[in-house]
């Protein structure tokens, strides 16, 4: 084999191992620009909804949830807001932020020192 072949074959199996293998990403349907300016993805995969029941206190959801490649997706807001939080969506960032709310049903012990 010549050193040119030899560097050829090399580069090439260089090149396969690097972008051939490590990431797995679904058939890539849609690319489109988010307002954050990054790159989100539509991606055709294997899809299994309402594979994973969810519970949150003892109460079931109703919304489905999604198992895709080893990761179950939940619905966000529903989860959320049963355990309390508020949920709030900014459509400028496409970003969702969860607050925890304070519990109402709190009792303050005040002593007796502290009466006015």
């Amino acid at each position: 084999m010549k050193k040119s072949m030899k560097k050829k074959v090399a580069i090439s199996t260089l090149a396969l191992s690097v972008f051939g293998s490590g990431v797995y990403a679904g058939t890539v349907v849609k690319t489109y620009k988010t307002p954050r300016g990054d790159f989100a993805t539509v991606e055709k995969e294997e899809i299994h909804k309402n594979r994973i029941s969810l519970e949150v206190d003892g109460k079931q959801v109703k919304k489905p949830t999604w198992y895709v490649d080893g990761t179950t997706y939940v619905p966000l807001r529903d989860a959320a807001e049963m355990l309390g939080a508020e949920v709030l969506y900014d459509s400028k960032t496409m970003g969702a932020k969860i607050t925890k709310m304070p519990l109402h049903n709190e009792q303050q012990v005040i002593k007796k020192s502290q009466l006015s």
